[in-house]
């Protein structure tokens, strides 16, 4: 069984993350596609810089392999 989400939305980091994902129920095997507007990493954690990061996060994760590809830039 897989549960599909669509159509999230957050505020994180002093901006914004959107995007879809999926959770395979048995395995936890999940996948994410986000785009993130104005993202601030150092409001996520005091020690990385600050930053207004936006564009897009894709991830694949199973129990032994985590793949994350980002296209992102500073604005």
């Amino acid at each position: 069984m897989t549960l599909q989400l669509s159509e999230l939305a957050a505020q994180a980091g002093g901006g914004s993350v959107a995007g879809s994902g999926s959770i395979d129920i048995d395995t936890f095997e999940n996948r994410w596609k986000l785009a993130v507007n104005g993202l601030d990493l150092k409001r996520l954690h005091g020690s990385l810089i600050e930053t207004r990061l936006d564009g897009r996060i894709e991830a694949d994760v199973n129990d032994k392999l985590q793949r994350v590809t980002a296209d992102v830039s500073q604005k």
